[in-house]
């Protein structure tokens, strides 16, 4: 693959993930209040996070065949 196409493919995969994170947003944390997220152990939100981020690489890559 050369660097044209990679970098298409790298700013398609990052709109489609931004895509994914707002609608996260609209979805689930209109939910959640500010207070609940501070009660939080900050180790716990980064693996949240991490599952999230997992979650979407796995989503993506099911959904283009590249298995």
């Amino acid at each position: 693959m050369d660097k044209g196409n990679q970098s298409m493919e790298y700013d398609s995969i990052r709109k489609e993930y931004n895509q994914y994170v707002r609608k996260m947003q609209d979805d689930i944390m209109s939910d959640v209040k500010t207070s609940d997220i501070q009660m939080y152990n900050p180790s716990v939100l980064a693996y949240i996070g991490d599952s999230v981020y997992e979650l979407f690489v796995r989503t993506l890559l099911v959904s283009k065949g590249n298995v």
